[in-house]
């Protein structure tokens, strides 16, 4: 069995309220936002699959 591995993760850190956008986890901190008020989006690009792999003939 083969393991597929993510080619990219992005992680995008943002205000609920406001909606501004944070750099990084120690931008939040140092902005003193309340945990309740922290939105996480993880987008996780996968590499292309080969559909029409090779097939074994006899």
């Amino acid at each position: 069995m083969r393991t597929l591995k993510p080619k990219e993760v992005i992680t995008t850190i943002k205000n609920k309220k406001t909606g501004e956008v944070y750099e990084n986890e120690d931008a939040l901190k140092a902005a003193n936002i309340p945990e309740e008020d922290v939105q996480r989006d993880v987008t996780v690009v996968m590499p292309s699959l080969d559909l029409f792999g090779e097939t074994k003939s006899d």
